[in-house]
């Protein structure tokens, strides 16, 4: 079984070796899911790496089901805030939450 060096293809640890089905399903998991970032835009290469090593970092963590639920009421709670900022001072341009899918 012929194994690949993830060197370019991974950040982390450059030594790494898989076969071409791990590192398929490894690229698949982080790189296919539900989270996504554009960050190809920065024009320095330090700063697209270290992104690119901190997207791969969250994409592998897991996240228990009581943590999801309390994020998901962090959310809900600021596009509260945000309707209410909106009918306040509906002049102001801000950020909106659009997009925002809850599990």
């Amino acid at each position: 079984m012929k194994m690949f060096q993830r060197k370019g293809l991974l950040y982390g640890e450059e030594n790494s070796n898989f076969s071409l089905e791990e590192l398929d399903k490894k690229l698949q998991d982080i790189y296919c899911g539900d989270m996504s970032a554009e960050f190809m835009y920065l024009n320095s290469l330090e700063e697209r790496e270290w992104f690119g090593a901190e997207i791969e970092k969250v994409a592998s963590t897991q996240i228990s089901d009581e943590e999801r639920r309390e994020m998901a009421t962090d959310l809900l709670k600021s596009q509260v805030w945000d309707y209410f900022l909106a009918l306040k001072f509906p002049t102001v341009k801000r950020y909106e939450q659009k997009g925002l899918k809850l599990l």
